[in-house]
């Protein structure tokens, strides 16, 4: 749909961070609609954003971890005093963070301070930090704004052959039947593999 069309709010509206005035909305047998968004999180739902929202102080590693600790088990207590399974966890978020990084080409930013990144750069830490979680389903917001092509759909019909290895991530979520739904405005940059397109216009959702 157009710039204005409601895409980002209707995203803003299932992930939580908008109110709902009216109706509700069902994920994972569970209406959702009145849950904080990190209680969504926890259910399985990571989301990017049309404005990159990153943590400012921030290394991109670090970032990217911060979407990995929903998968964390340790608590507040055994944090403090740094219990052997904590460090241990800690170790293992850390590691999946990097390979996150490294399949999205950006490893070698792993230390860099996340605001100094250029856009690119920094849309790749979101998506990184959205696949740490391992989403049940991934909401893309204008995902071709960025360097990193998106052809999700594409690579587990027709294998890793001549698809960039930067989409492991992706093909990962999907193989543990995880969905991705993604908004862009424009229809040449949608119709690349897609199983289904929704046209959303005035704030209505046309098939």
């Amino acid at each position: 749909g157009p710039n204005g069309a409601g895409k980002t709010t209707l995203f803003n509206l299932i992930a939580g961070t908008l109110p709902v005035s009216a109706g509700r909305i069902v994920f994972q047998d569970q209406e959702i609609h009145s849950q904080k968004t990190y209680q969504i999180a926890r259910l399985g739902m990571a989301r990017t954003f049309q404005n990159i929202k990153l943590f400012h102080g921030m290394t991109a590693l670090e970032c990217v971890m911060v979407g990995r600790h929903t998968q964390s088990r340790a608590g507040f207590f055994a944090g403090m005093v740094s219990l052997p399974s904590t460090w241990k966890e800690e170790r293992a978020i850390r590691e999946r963070s990097l390979e996150l990084l490294e399949l999205l080409g950006i490893a070698e930013l792993a230390d860099a301070d996340v605001t100094s990144l250029a856009f690119g750069q920094q849309r790749a830490v979101e998506m990184a930090r959205a696949l740490a979680l391992e989403p049940k389903l991934l909401l893309l917001d204008e995902p071709a704004a960025t360097g990193v092509e998106v052809r999700v759909e594409r690579q587990t019909e027709r294998g890793r052959s001549g698809v960039d290895d930067r989409l492991g991530g992706f093909a990962q979520l999907l193989q543990r039947g995880g969905r991705v739904v993604g908004i862009q405005s424009g229809v040449d940059e949608v119709l690349r593999g897609e199983t289904r397109v929704v046209r959303c216009t005035a704030g209505l959702l046309r098939a």
